[in-house]
């Protein structure tokens, strides 16, 4: 995709040089989960893999899943592979981070969604030997149907405007009309700050790298252009390979919080203050519908 925020589903070329760890991925799966249908011979074959985003240094795969044999509940997973075929350490360790972290606050936080432990965990995959494929390049979750929160705010300021050149003007009501249109961007930032507080009250972890494009958002179809109910709506944070965990003394407690606890803390940059400020950020686009930078 051309923006790294879509998750519209297109298909897209798998090059050269992560075509060996795919390899890897199918190879494990079948392996582990004999009955799993997956065809890895071309992207658009059958349409059951596809790359769904394209990074700077992993790409996303959607597989489908449709018995559910590697644990989930959605009919698809995704993978999480490093696209460099000699990866160097920082973004090995930037995918077990993530993998430790989301496999830690998935049960305390309804925001963050666990590994599978079915298709990628350690010593649940075997090789072609019989030995235990213990491989670090890559890590699965379920798959979260939504889109990410640009694409939401987008898809949200298109409808405002499609109902803008429909609608006659009517000065006795373009007040509640105002009202009425911000409902939905007032209970998503509702929803993203409950969320961060959790992660970080309950959780113990500051993301460091929170934006509209690390925030997936699920809205039914019935729901969608809905001011009156929310409760339907979810939120999904992901790619936390940045994330990092807040010592105990160092939680937010009445409303104040400080930074992260490893090392000398009098040296420690502020982490979670910095979440609130990406926190900001996330809000201004939201209502503004333009990155604050």
């Amino acid at each position: 995709p051309s923006s790294p925020g879509k998750m519209d589903g297109q298909t897209m070329s798998v090059n050269s040089a992560d075509s060996s760890i795919i390899d890897c991925i199918y190879s494990a799966m079948l392996d582990s989960i004999g009955a799993l249908s997956i065809s890895l011979i071309n992207d658009d074959q059958n349409g059951l893999r596809r790359c769904i985003h394209a990074g700077s240094w992993a790409n996303v795969y959607r597989f489908d899943d449709p018995t559910n044999a590697c644990g989930g509940n959605t009919g698809a997973i995704v993978v999480k592979a490093v696209s460099d075929q000699y990866p160097d350490d920082s973004k090995i360790e930037r995918l077990r981070k993530e993998r430790e972290i989301s496999s830690q606050l998935s049960t305390r936080c309804s925001a963050v969604r666990a590994p599978l432990g079915n298709a990628c965990g350690v010593g649940m995959i075997t090789d072609h030997q019989g030995g235990i494929l213990n491989n670090p390049r890559f890590i699965c979750f379920e798959w979260t149907p939504g889109v990410t929160l640009k694409e939401w705010i987008k898809s949200q300021r298109n409808h405002l405007n499609l109902s803008a050149a429909t609608e006659t003007s009517d000065n006795d009501d373009i007040e509640g009309k105002n009202r009425r249109s911000l409902m939905p961007f007032i209970f998503m930032a509702c929803h993203i700050s409950k969320a961060l507080a959790e992660i970080h009250e309950v959780g113990g972890v500051v993301l460091n790298n929170l934006s509209t494009d690390h925030i997936i958002v699920n809205e039914p179809q019935d729901n969608e252009g809905s001011c009156d109910d929310d409760s339907s709506i979810s939120i999904h944070m992901i790619s936390l390979g940045s994330a990092s965990t807040i010592c105990e003394k160092m939680r937010p407690k009445n409303g104040h919080a400080t930074g992260s606890c490893s090392g000398d803390e009098d040296n420690e940059e502020p982490l979670v203050q910095n979440d609130l400020k990406s926190l900001g950020d996330v809000l201004f686009e939201l209502f503004s519908g333009q990155c604050p930078y």
